[in-house]
């Protein structure tokens, strides 16, 4: 065995050298790029291959592919080649194509994807990946070996892996077991403390095993401090679904296992469980569990805690120089006081538990509270220390901040209730305000003026006497976007509806009356840019006109000339509107951010962060399909517009949607009248295959636009007063409105419901059955139709007419204890509002089922005779035979008699017959055939008295002859007897004084 060892041992050693020194492989793929750039200023996701062998490769045939049923998907070019031990990087841009480099026609998902690499058909390379972090990598380490691990992004160069963090640590942290949106879900969460996480592999169960559980997918990452969404859809085919959906009202234990299926990772239990409510931990990752009101459900982010209203964060200063100092102030919006002792301050949401507000704190009715660092010991700032390290805290105004408040105790948080602000990176001295927007919802945003009471203190002992006062209005400016086309109309090409991204833009505008430049005077590299939905840097140098306008775009306006010229034509936009682009990504067309950041002066020694250039927030537009947003501009070929450009961007009201007319602000003329609907569409029913229409009468100021909707959808091409739905189908069933625009607003119709009636169709006919006397018979039918459908099953006799079944209207027809007066025809009408139909006919036949009358017997025969095997039986004619010999059916034997001639030993065996009809079968007794075998002598003993014992063996159940001679002649009968062993012993008492005698064994006759 130790030879066989080493055998094995140098096979694996010849495998792996063979594994390292000729593929070119798979080496690194980026699936959510955040950061690095193309060749072409863009930031596509990326795929690079390594060569592991000694000598160059030509890439000439060979292909790469996110499907692998589609090996050639896309090809590289016929020049292209790979060096030994080189690099080839591969940019996943769909829109751009860099000379001298190779870009391909598909990009990847981050919520998981695969990709195959082939030479010709011959799949060289391929791998499967869940979840990506942005700014992070799937590669091999080293370069070219055998395992994948997260990484940094070095396309071209060395991998570089990132240190993982212990599954141990992750959290189930939130669950909704009962969701009007949608699937139930659950979230994971990865502790800030902990560094990314490979998820590949692990299970979450609702029961007290992994066994039949399928586990996340491969290569899967959750990042530090993140959150992951999993649906408990009940749908195994999707990484991000889970096979088991959860239970709202008894609830449930859900556990989460490490991918060795056995270690418990954590577990959470809940009881039942109210819709559209979620429950789970406060704080994230911790251990007590609340259940949260359908408002503050947080999928897929911070838990945000039980509401704390009656207390908020009403300004904030972050960023400061003497005479000023980080400070924050409470206000009370309520008519009441309220007592906020021993509640506490952080501006960590994992470490909620540093400023504690003092004992006696009392905030009245409609009253502020500020605090201040205030170093020193004996003062009640948050800052004591001066040193801003736990428990003390400043705010980090260079990269922003959280602020937390939290109801609690003197030692510890209690309620379940805090609010949580995310504080973006600040200017010197500018405060944040709470800005209370139309819908109700809250913004912190840079505000116009400082508002705590002393706002242009001498010294920093000035500031603290501030007692706070009403905020003022939002910073807006110097820049503004006042125009996002977000959902152009979808381009339909050959039957195919593609998204529209070339035809997307985002149009900044100026408000100052000089020159303003986008970028640091200081520092020109350090420039504007856009994030969000969409990613854009400004190049250096770039400044806007006063009262100018630029767009930004998704496509490279220097190079894509064809597109820019395509782009001006459609739109009708000057040349002198600057345009830049292309900006990463494309803005969603059901929601998204378009966020304008400038550059803080690059921080200086001695701060920490020293080299660093903060990104400060200009403004922020988060459009959507619900809170007060417009839908005119989803799909219709308008564009959100800016009604105020001095007034707050993130709201909806300061939006209508309006015909483009980028490089242009248009304000509306005052004497225009917004769309007003005189008469409203109807609801209406009709028959599948016949017309409905829909129509509506509306004033305003002209031309009107229309757009109808089908459930909120833009239905291509539907623009006039009314629409017509033709030939219509069950799809065509649902909510028909229309959006009526002009240059004064937007008018939304109500929705009128359309119900396409269908008539009934037997999807599904009765079967035709033969069925026993006395037992049960079941015809059913499923039927398709619009909904309620009647049922009326119909009988006819044996030569009869069809009459109503009193009481049988379910598609579904029992009848029980049949008798031959059941016996016929049946079927069943079916009809509902639209018509009505009639199922085929099946014949119901009544019988016996067959019975044995007389059984087979046993036989015991010799060798060389016949055998006949016999039964005799009732039942309903006709009916089948079938002999079995020991189980296996005997071929073409299917009379009631077998005749078995000439038996031999292998004729042995257990015989018996089964006899079916239309009404049943019946399986007869075992009869046993024995063909005797001739009898063996196997040994002979003389004993001590003289006798012989002589051992003899034959068949068992047959007679016996044990014969003796002296002579050779005569064979006298020493014994006959029946062998009922097979193998028995005999005793010749006779033999006692005889000098020899011979034995032979016969059947007997």
């Amino acid at each position: 065995m130790q030879s066989l060892r080493f055998f094995w041992a140098g096979l694996l050693v010849l495998l792996l050298n063979l594994t390292a020194s000729g593929q070119v492989l798979i080496n690194e793929i980026c699936a959510d790029n955040g950061g690095v750039l193309s060749p072409g200023g863009t930031k596509p996701d990326y795929v690079e291959l390594y060569n592991a062998g000694t000598s160059s490769v030509t890439l000439s045939n060979w292909f790469l592919t996110d499907d692998n049923t589609v090996p050639k998907k896309w090809g590289f070019p016929n020049t292209a080649t790979i060096a030994a031990k080189g690099h080839v990087v591969v940019w996943l841009d769909t829109t751009n194509n860099y000379p001298g480099f190779v870009s391909t026609n598909f990009s990847f998902r981050s919520s998981g994807e695969e990709i195959g690499l082939y030479q010709g058909s011959t799949k060289k390379d391929s791998l499967v990946f869940g979840r990506q972090l942005k700014n992070n990598v799937l590669c091999r380490y080293p370069s070219g070996g055998a395992l994948w691990t997260l990484g940094l992004p070095t396309p071209g160069a060395t991998n570089k892996y990132v240190v993982l963090g212990t599954p141990l640590a992750l959290r189930i942290n939130e669950i909704m077991a009962t969701n009007s949106l949608g699937d139930d879900w659950l979230e994971l969460y990865n502790p800030a403390t902990n560094p990314p996480v490979n998820i590949g592999g692990m299970v979450f169960s609702d029961t007290n095993t992994a066994t039949g559980r399928a586990g996340v997918f491969t290569n899967s990452f959750i990042d530090s401090g993140d959150f992951m969404i999993f649906l408990c859809s009940g749908d195994t085919l999707r990484g991000d679904h889970l096979g088991f959906k959860l239970s709202s009202t008894l609830g449930e234990t859900i556990t989460l296992y490490a991918s060795n299926r056995i270690t418990i990772v954590d577990k959470i239990s809940f009881g039942p469980q109210q819709r559209d409510h979620s429950y789970g931990r406060l704080p994230d990752g911790g251990t007590n569990l609340f259940s949260f009101d359908t408002n503050r459900t947080t999928q897929g982010g911070p838990n945000d805690w039980l509401s704390l209203t009656n207390i908020v964060v009403n300004e904030i200063l972050t960023h400061t120089d003497p005479p000023f100092e980080d400070a924050f102030e409470l206000f009370n919006p309520t008519d009441q006081p309220v007592d906020i002792s021993d509640w506490w301050v952080s501006n960590s949401r994992d470490v909620p538990l540093k400023f504690h507000i003092p004992a006696g704190t009392v905030i009245p009715a409609g009253g502020y509270k500020l605090f201040f660092e205030q170093v020193g010991s004996a003062t009640p700032g948050f800052n004591r220390s001066g040193t801003g390290s736990n428990p003390d805290f400043t705010f980090n105004s260079a990269h922003g901040d959280e602020f937390v408040l939290t109801a609690g105790s003197s030692t510890a948080a209690v309620t379940g209730a805090r609010n949580v602000r995310v504080i973006p990176a600040s200017a010197n001295a500018v405060a944040f305000t709470r800005y209370v927007k139309s819908n109700g919802g809250t913004d912190l945003v840079p505000e116009s003026q400082r508002t705590f009471g002393h706002d242009n203190p001498p010294t920093i002992a000035d500031f603290r006497l501030s007692t706070g006062l009403p905020n003022a209005y939002p910073l807006v400016g110097p820049l503004v976007i006042t125009e996002i086309m977000y959902n152009p109309p979808d381009v339909i090409s050959g039957g195919i509806t593609n998204d529209n991204a070339l035809d997307e833009y985002v149009e900044l505008t100026s408000l100052t009356n000089g020159v303003l430049r986008l970028y640091d005077i200081d520092y020109p590299t350090n420039t504007w840019h856009l994030e969000g939905g969409v990613g854009y840097t400004f190049p250096t140098n770039i400044s806007v006109a006063p009262k100018g306008t630029i767009l930004l775009v998704n496509f490279d306006p220097v190079t894509n000339l064809t597109q820019v010229a395509a782009f001006r034509s459609k739109y009708n936009l000057s040349t002198n509107t600057p345009m830049f682009g292309p900006y990463a990504g494309k803005l969603n067309n059901s929601g998204d951010s378009v966020e304008l950041y400038k550059p803080d002066p690059v921080q200086v020694p001695p701060h920490p962060d020293a080299g660093y250039v903060p990104s400060i927030l200009v403004e922020k537009v988060k459009y959507d399909n619900t809170n007060g947003w417009t839908l005119g501009a989803k799909g219709t070929g308008q564009s959100l517009q800016r009604v105020s450009l001095t007034g707050y961007a993130n709201d909806a009201t300061n939006w209508v949607a309006a015909y483009p007319g980028p490089g242009t602000i248009v304000v509306p003329d005052p004497p225009a009248v917004a769309p007003q609907i005189a008469t409203q569409p109807s609801t209406t029913f009709v028959i599948q295959g016949t017309t409905g229409l829909f129509s509506v009468e509306a004033t305003g100021t002209a031309p009107l636009h229309y757009q109808w909707r089908f459930n909120a959808n833009p239905i291509p091409g539907a623009n006039a007063s009314s629409y017509t739905v033709a030939s219509a189908l069950p799809e065509n069933t649902g909510y028909y409105d229309v959006v009526i625009t002009n240059q004064a607003g937007t008018a939304t119709s109500d929705s009128a419901f359309l119900l396409v009636l269908v008539p009934p169709y037997f999807v599904t006919q009765p079967s035709s059955q033969a069925a026993a006397q006395g037992t049960t018979v079941t015809l059913g039918v499923y039927v398709t139709g619009t909904e309620p459908l009647n049922y009326q099953w119909q009988f006819s006799p044996v030569g009869g007419s069809f009459a109503d079944l009193a009481g049988k209207t379910d598609p579904t027809l029992t009848l029980g204890n049949v008798q031959d007066a059941n016996a016929g025809n049946y079927r069943v009408m079916a009809n509902n509002f639209a018509g009505q139909a009639t199922s085929a006919v099946a014949a119901l036949t009544i019988g016996t089922p067959p019975q044995i009358v007389t059984q087979p017997q046993d036989q015991f025969v010799t060798a060389g005779t016949t055998v006949t095997l016999t039964l005799s039986s009732s039942g309903t004619s006709p009916i089948v035979c079938q002999w079995r010999k020991d189980g296996v059916d005997v071929s073409d034997v299917h009379t009631t008699d077998l005749v078995l001639h000439n038996v031999q030993t292998n004729d042995s065996g257990s015989y018996q017959a089964v006899l079916t009809n239309s009404f049943g079968s019946v399986t007869s007794v075992v009869a046993l055939v024995s063909v005797a075998a001739p009898p063996y002598l196997l040994s002979l003993q003389k004993m001590t008295n003289g006798s012989t014992s002589v051992l003899f063996d034959g068949t068992a159940g047959h007679v016996y002859e044990l014969q003796g001679t002296t002579n050779f002649v005569d064979w006298s009968v020493i014994k006959r007897f029946t062998n009922s062993l097979g193998r028995e012993t005999i005793t010749d008492l006779t033999s006692t004084n005889l000098p020899f005698r011979v034995y032979r064994g016969v059947l007997a006759p």
